[in-house]
């Protein structure tokens, strides 16, 4: 049996993966979302028929919406990547790129689905909606609302080959018409059902035949007893409305999750599953009410706008009441230089993320196992109180950041992680015990022993450079000598990457921790001294800061995002046009389709500058705020003709 008659089992326990319950229900439901995408020739959406919310249950655990495909698709093309990619210099390696998708589809995945590709592309064009219900004390159901083109030609093709699919397969195919004089088309193929119906320009489908009765009484005006509809369900309406950004009309795209009774339902008669639920509300979890969020494009003088919600309940506890975030003025810190690609900044109350922590491993561990651990191993061991005079010491300001530093290499962008400390010389202390007590069992000849640098005044503590680019080598020799031993030849040429050497440091008075590079500190302490242009004077940053005190009003935000995508696109892009890529994918393109295929499309077009290109980039920003109902986050793309 090929793929159809695989997707449509839908066993009872949903997770059991031999079985392939709830993920061969998720492939059902795209299959037949790809199927009804072409019933019809029929009118456009009705403008008065019920909204989408009205028609669901309130036990929608999962809802995914896209208001209108083609609205959709036409201000995708007016953003700043849609203008990019149809650029005159960058738009033939677009068209090439979509010719090597067509090809691997044609020859690995038409065959088993069907259709042809640019048939499946070419349909929709309204409203598109999936969504998973959660019955009481039955197994998730899944359901699909969607617009059809009326004049796509695909329409036909792409229904008659699903139902001969559908027959080939042994499966059977019936259409009734209920007492509604609506037509239902009911497909059956290894013992699963999928049930569907058109009205008013959308096709609506659904892996229950109770629950699709339901939304034709709604629609139809008639109450459905004990379920109400999902516009009634407190959770649904508190995120939606924090996530409508004040706007009038719907956003393009919304989506809402109840994670909590999603998996409950899924794991329904899996005991190891429900036993782990059961946990939830000792770890606090269970005060996770949903999420949600939604996108509105090309609104006022923003590209795009991005809103979350982490809807919590009241008073938080365990985990939740760990991560209490808290609201003031942030600022870029002095050290921060312009170019940073992405800077997150927020920060946290300790000695409450100690206390509820302790809370929560003595609920499993008898008291005083965390107070033994730190005395017993970390107090020891480091030689100083870790709890008072390290964790304590930080104010619970961090930060987060990401710039480019080295060679072009695939490694360039590095990460650095920076804690507010209180008492500098005490931090110092700590730091050249840790640094002490790092070295003491590590041979001097070791790759792994760390140094002490300095720079302009500033001590680094750095892992030696020639051992890791030797731990580096050795690697590259041993994936070669696994090569020969299965008697294939070795390889020549290395992907371009940096060598990761982590460090840290103390410079002004943040600790600041860099996985992959000295580099990106001795950039900080640049900064700082006025050698470096900081973030927070740039002319970026500031036209971000400025839509972000607008947008709060007065709210005081409990974390600020900020993010340069020229930073990371000029990165990608100099990536592309490296030579000793090019050599890499050139060795590796007969072993791998994947490398021959991104070779192919690098071969036939010289990739541009991207200063060509640059303009069609702008400033990312956004906030996280924190109150009665939760964490709310906005994200936001200036736009470039602005």
């Amino acid at each position: 049996m090929n793929c159809f008659g695989s997707l449509i089992t839908k066993p009872r326990n949903v997770f059991d993966m031999e079985k392939r319950g709830l993920i061969s229900a998720g492939l059902l439901c795209l299959l037949a979302f790809i199927l009804t995408l072409a019933i019809g020739l029929v009118p456009s959406r009705a403008q008065d028929r019920p909204a989408t919310e009205a028609l669901l249950p309130e036990t929608t655990v999962l809802f995914v919406q896209l208001d209108n495909w083609q609205d959709f698709v036409d201000k995708m093309q007016d953003s700043s990547m849609g203008k990019m990619l149809s650029d005159r210099d960058v738009a033939p390696v677009v068209d090439n790129v979509w010719e090597e998708l067509k090809s691997a589809y044609q020859s690995e995945l038409k065959d088993e689905i069907g259709f042809e590709l640019d048939d499946i592309v070419s349909l929709p064009h309204g409203e598109i909606t999936i969504a998973v219900i959660a019955p009481r004390r039955k197994d998730p159901e899944f359901v699909f609302i969607l617009e059809t083109d009326p004049e796509s030609e695909a329409a036909d093709r792409v229904l008659n080959q699903s139902r001969e699919l559908i027959e080939r397969e042994g499966g059977e195919i019936e259409v009734e018409e209920n007492e509604d004089g609506i037509e239902i088309e009911t497909m059956y193929a290894d013992g699963t059902r999928l049930r569907m119906f058109r009205k008013d320009g959308l096709i609506v489908g659904s892996t229950s035949e109770e629950e699709l009765q339901h939304i034709i009484d709604r629609w139809m005006g008639r109450e459905v007893e004990k379920v109400r509809p999902l516009a009634s369900n407190r959770k649904f309406i508190t995120i939606m409305n924090r996530c409508r950004g004040g706007q009038a009309t719907l956003p393009e795209a919304r989506i809402f999750i109840d994670p909590i009774e999603l998996a409950r339902s899924a794991t329904r008669g899996d005991i190891g599953s429900q036993f782990v639920i059961n946990l939830l509300p000792i770890l606090g979890l269970d005060g996770l009410l949903g999420m949600g969020g939604s996108i509105l494009l090309n609104e006022d003088d923003f590209a795009s706008v991005t809103h979350a919600h982490v809807l919590l309940a009241e008073p938080r506890k365990g985990i939740f009441q760990m991560f209490a975030f808290r609201p003031t003025d942030y600022r870029p810190e002095a050290w921060m230089p312009v170019g940073a690609s992405n800077y997150f900044t927020s920060s946290w109350d300790l000695p409450l993320m100690v206390s509820e922590l302790t809370k929560i491993i003595e609920t499993f561990q008898e008291e005083g196992t965390v107070d033994r651990f730190f005395e017993n191993n970390l107090d020891t061991e480091l030689g100083f109180n870790v709890r008072e005079d390290l964790i304590f010491n930080l104010t619970g300001r961090f930060t987060f950041a990401q710039w480019i530093e080295g060679e072009v290499a695939l490694n360039s962008q590095v990460p650095i992680f920076a804690f507010q400390v209180r008492d500098v010389e005490l931090m110092e202390n700590c730091l050249e015990k840790v640094f002490e007590r790092i070295n003491r069992d590590t041979p001097e000849d070791s790759p792994f022993r760390w140094e002490r640098g300095s720079h302009r005044g500033t001590v680094i503590y750095e892992m030696n450079e020639e051992g890791m680019a030797g731990i580096q080598e050795r690697q590259f020799e041993r994936q070669n000598q696994n090569r020969e031993e299965r008697g294939q030849p070795g390889y020549q040429v290395r992907v371009n990457a940096n060598v990761d050497r982590p460090s840290f440091a103390l410079i002004d008075d943040y600790l600041i921790i860099s996985p992959q590079s000295p580099d990106a500190l001795r950039r900080a302490i640049d900064t700082n001294q006025g050698q470096v242009e900081s973030l927070v004077d740039s002319d970026d940053f500031r036209r971000v800061s400025d839509k972000m005190i607008k947008s709060l009003g007065r709210d005081m935000p409990s974390g600020i995002f900020y993010s340069d995508p020229r930073v990371a696109m000029g990165w990608i892009f100099d990536l592309a046009r490296d030579e000793t890529n090019m050599e890499f994918l050139e060795e590796r393109r007969d072993e791998n389709e994947f490398f021959s295929r991104v070779k192919k499309v690098l071969d036939k077009d010289q990739i541009p500058d991207f200063r060509d290109v640059e303009r069609y980039f702008q400033p990312q920003g956004g906030y996280m705020t924190s109150d009665e109902t939760g964490l709310h986050f906005l994200f936001f793309e200036l736009r470039s003709d602005r």
